[in-house]
């Protein structure tokens, strides 16, 4: 099957442009639900200058500076109120090295058994409270059960028999009671770490034998190879006005052929064109009706892109948009849906600056997205938010309060269920923080880190399935 014919818009961000309140755009009409998680998120627009479809080029000449932070807010040293998942939607999932905080009204720190890697809330159990949902460094997927009372009961997921080191968990998305979980170092025969995804149906909080999809599967376009980690990236949901689940997969080291349709032959050496990457969207992903189609950046032509690294889908009115990062070359490109018009590549949005990895995080919700860059300014850390109509205002570029160095600001990102932006900066003071902002007005509302016993605060950030 043939990817989908690309009509390109190259959407340059300025980041030396004044800081722009975005303004206010309320959902209407139908949703796309995706979460990379599902991520609900801002839209990131910027000076659009139209073009030939080209492979963008580097900038010229000094980079650009980036805008001075305002004045920091105070950083909020925090302990932990107690130790159980509680049921509040309004919650927001951070990890650090060895646990999961849940930032909400009442702050709550659960030990987990390895360093999380992947977050998600959703209602699996559809009980109308958040489930916390949590990849692994052992390989394995924690949910921490919602519970009104207090308590915090427990589930792990492990891969099947015979598929430890496949990674299982780096990536996770759900829509209702379907639990995605990515495992792109698994194998096929003869195709080690080419990647996979287990997909889960709940029945309360039983899960169902697991459905595992692969480039190999039936209906699935293109084949398992070597080093494609397919998996590596998800996001899930419906769109508008199309009958059955979507669920979207990022392979950023797929070697393409250079023409946008398959891979290279090669593991990292051989033919074709070194860690392109690729994204497949699979519709109807659970039934013998299965069909994807696959998205590569500018054909598949440009080494090192890692088109797939970063998934986030959100909506602009009868519209449906899906993020897709492309960091190797500071990239994003907007897939678009109207209807049953068919999904095309209907916009890229660049980055002025070749180095500052665009795209690794990204987050869309509400007609707005939001991209991380956390290579900006020495490792500072910038994220880029902006509106995704063509005759939005230039995008708002938000640089890290008191940043230094190796900060990684913009390296995790994501939009709570009641509009707040949330950025991790993993690498501050060598504990990690995590700046909260009002969507509307991008106003700081917060800033946080542990008082003690944390590194790494602001490394993983959860994606928010949507509510039944």
């Amino acid at each position: 099957m043939e990817p989908f014919r690309r009509h390109r818009r190259l959407t340059r961000i300025d980041i030396n442009d004044a800081p722009t309140v975005i303004p206010t755009r309320r959902r209407r009409g139908p949703r796309l639900w995706l979460a990379a998680t599902i991520a609900a998120g801002l839209v990131l627009a910027g000076i659009f200058l139209l073009r030939a479809p080209a492979v963008p080029q580097p900038v010229s000449g000094r980079p650009t500076a980036l805008p001075a932070a305002a004045t920091p807010a105070p950083l909020h040293r925090i302990t932990a109120d107690s130790s159980t998942a509680g049921c509040d939607w309004r919650n927001t999932p951070a990890g650090d090295a060895h646990s999961i905080w849940l930032l909400g009204v009442r702050r709550s720190r659960i030990a987990t058994p390895a360093q999380p890697v992947s977050l998600l809330m959703a209602d699996l159990d559809h009980d109308r409270c958040s489930d916390v949902v949590t990849g692994l460094t052992d390989g394995t997927v924690m949910i921490i059960w919602g519970e009104k009372h207090g308590s915090t009961p427990t589930r792990i997921l492990r891969p099947p028999s015979g598929r430890g080191g496949s990674a299982f968990g780096r990536s996770l998305t759900a829509y209702r009671n379907i639990l995605a979980v990515g495992a792109p170092y698994d194998g096929d025969p003869g195709a080690p770490a080419s990647g996979a995804v287990y997909v889960y149906a709940f029945t309360g909080r039983t899960p169902g034998e697991s459905q595992r999809i692969s480039q190999n599967s039936p209906g699935v376009v293109g084949s398992s190879e070597p080093g494609d980690h397919f998996g590596w990236s998800l996001a899930a949901g419906r769109f508008p006005e199309r009958p059955g689940i979507a669920l979207a997969v990022g392979a950023p080291d797929e070697n393409t052929d250079g023409a946008g349709a398959g891979n290279g032959a090669g593991a990292g050496n051989g033919p074709g064109v070194k860690s392109a990457g690729a994204m497949t969207l699979l519709i109807d992903p659970l039934t013998d009706a299965r069909r994807s189609r696959k998205y590569t950046y500018a054909q598949g032509a440009v080494p090192g892109a890692r088109y797939g690294y970063a998934l986030a889908a959100g909506n602009l009115d009868e519209e449906s948009h899906l993020l897709v990062g492309a960091p190797g070359v500071d990239a994003v490109d907007v897939i678009t849906t109207h209807g049953h018009r068919p999904l095309e590549v209907s916009d890229t949005l660049l980055s002025p600056q070749p180095g500052v990895h665009f795209g690794t995080a990204v987050a869309m919700a509400d007609g707005r997205a939001v991209v991380g860059m956390p290579q900006a300014g020495d490792g500072r850390g910038a994220v880029s938010v902006g509106l995704v109509s063509p005759r939005a205002r230039p995008a708002t570029v938000l640089t890290a309060p008191d940043g230094h160095p190796g900060d990684r600001f913009g390296a995790t990102v994501t939009i709570t269920d009641s509009l707040k932006l949330v950025v991790g900066a993993p690498g501050h003071a060598g504990v990690g923080a995590v700046t909260l902002y009002d969507l509307d007005t991008l106003e700081t509302l917060d800033r946080l880190a542990p008082a003690s016993g944390a590194s790494g605060f602001g490394g993983v950030l959860s994606d928010h399935a949507p509510a039944w």
